[in-house]
């Protein structure tokens, strides 16, 4: 109750109850990018994805939130009217073009996807969204200017010249390691000295407890791509694995800041940040090399043992929100539930047990094939089914399409299994067209699609779907798995198999 009251306290972005009453945000602006005005005749859409949730926007995805979309013209005006059920909000805005019979999207956004903005209740915000920065005006603009000042100054490989590119080129081909990190981290530093002196800048303007939040995010933004990307390289080398557990610029890592667990929390990346740390310390054994077993119950034990607070509390969320999409967390839900005492943090762990739990069921869905005759979940009883989310363009959707043929031809004959896949298109015969085409899916298969829905259909909500291809295993009705191997090679095809048999040998008849 404790971790409640300090909630409210601070303001934290949470609903206490029903009977609160929060000022709705306005957000209107415009896209002044100069290349919209030359694709004058493409649709370009706005973007704007809201949570009350402090996470990055991989995590502000897979949990409750909001999408609202506009189509525009360049420098025309666009208008959402954000109701709010918290005091403070997290907002990722971007735009993107749609090419006309190229079946193609363009994301034309110079704002990273991570790239999170903090809202709070009744701020009325114009934005202007141009091909090199996002300016806001109005009330409650400062945090906002501050933080795409911070964001154009992160670190990125625009940010490194080519002289260092090519130092950096050598010392690799040299097995240099060490130094070639040690280049990357000054100039990493070299931007965080930067960000921090822009928070300085805009600090009287923002009182010390928003700077601080700002301050966090940019410690938060200095390790979290440098831990990811090293997380890319780690299976694929024993000795540049050990070169980065033993490198000055991993030893030097400061995520220890000395600011009160709240005003951390806050933060969209610092505890990402941190979680990311974790996982690279469970990585992989003495030898340098990657130990799957028990990975993730390594990375929560090392949360429930070395962590306590708020700070556990987000670590924990990020444990389901990330090791979701890998392995089955669910097991561990139980245990976190006893032990996170931040509500904000519980309605993740809540939803993720109400939504992703063995034997739930699953959301009543009804959506039209392509014959747009309406399919139901209730007509699909005593079915095992493999659910699989998709989109024209999506690479990893094509490659996993190609992986499942042998399983398809496995059941196409078995009656008790049914293989469905849902399409978040926007343009039906986008669609339709890429139904036909066989790359995505059997056109023989039951082929659903959101009806323009797209993110926002209450089904790809429902489950916060986010990344693509996603497949969930039901049985009756109810959900058997949303986490199952994806058959991307021989091991992992068989491993799919025995989810499937164990899922006609339980389904309730």
């Amino acid at each position: 109750m404790t971790a409640l009251l300090l909630f409210i306290q601070v303001g934290f972005g949470q609903s206490l109850s029903r009977s609160d009453h929060f000022k709705n945000v306005i957000l209107t602006g415009r896209v002044s990018d100069i290349l919209i005005k030359q694709n004058t005749g493409e649709t370009t859409t706005v973007t704007v994805q809201i949570s009350k949730f402090p996470f990055s926007h991989a995590g502000m995805q897979r949990t409750d939130n909001s999408i609202y979309e506009m189509d525009v013209k360049y420098n025309e005006p666009f208008r959402f009217i954000i109701p709010t059920s918290a005091k403070r909000l997290y907002m990722y805005i971007g735009y993107k073009q749609n090419f006309q019979g190229a079946n193609a999207i363009l994301d034309m956004s110079w704002s990273s996807v991570d790239n999170v903005y903090i809202l709070d209740e009744g701020d009325c915000i114009d934005a202007d969204l141009g091909r090199d920065y996002f300016g806001f005006t109005g009330n409650g603009s400062d945090k906002l200017n501050c933080e795409s000042e911070i964001y154009k100054h992160s670190f990125n490989g625009r940010m490194i010249p080519e002289v260092v590119s090519e130092k950096l080129a050598e010392l690799s081909n040299q097995g240099k390691y060490q130094e070639g990190d040690s280049l990357l981290s000054h100039k990493r530093d070299s931007c965080l000295l930067i960000q921090k002196s822009i928070v300085e800048k805009y600090r009287p303007r923002l009182g010390n407890e928003l700077a601080d939040i700002m301050l966090a995010n940019c410690y938060g933004i200095r390790y979290y791509w440098e831990l990811r990307g090293d997380r890319q390289v780690w299976d694929t080398s024993p000795e540049r694995n050990k070169e980065i557990i033993h490198s000055k610029a991993y030893k030097q890592i400061q995520l220890n800041l000395i600011l009160r667990p709240y005003i951390l929390v806050q933060s969209p990346i610092y505890v990402d940040a941190l979680f990311e740390k974790i996982r690279f310390e469970n990585f992989f054994d003495n030898r340098g090399i990657f130990d799957k077993h028990d990975y993730y119950q390594r990375i929560f034990n090392t949360i429930e043992a070395n962590h306590s607070g708020i700070i556990k509390d987000k670590l924990l969320a990020l444990f389901f929100i990330i090791s979701s999409q890998f392995s089955d967390s669910t097991a561990y839900l139980d245990s976190a539930l006893k032990q996170c005492g931040t509500s904000i943090f519980r309605d993740v762990l809540i939803s993720f047990k109400n939504t992703r739990s063995k034997n739930t069921v699953f959301y009543p869905f009804a959506l039209p094939d392509a014959k747009g005759e309406i399919v139901t979940l209730a007509s699909l009883n005593n079915k095992v089914v493999i659910l699989d989310f998709w989109f024209t363009g999506c690479e990893n959707c094509l490659i996993l399409h190609q992986k499942m043929k042998a399983i398809h031809e496995k059941y196409k004959s078995n009656h008790k299994v049914l293989f469905i896949s849902v399409s978040i298109d926007k343009n039906k015969q986008m669609w339709l067209n890429s139904v036909n085409s066989g790359k995505y899916t059997d056109p023989k298969d039951i082929n659903l699609y959101t009806a323009g829905r797209g993110l926002n259909d209450p089904l790809i909500v429902k489950y916060s779907i986010s990344g693509f291809p996603t497949l969930f295993v039901l049985a009756s009705g109810r959900i058997f798995s949303t986490e199952p191997p994806r058959p991307l090679s021989d091991k992992a095809s068989k491993e799919f198999v025995r989810v499937i048999e164990a899922a006609i040998a339980e389904k309730i008849m």
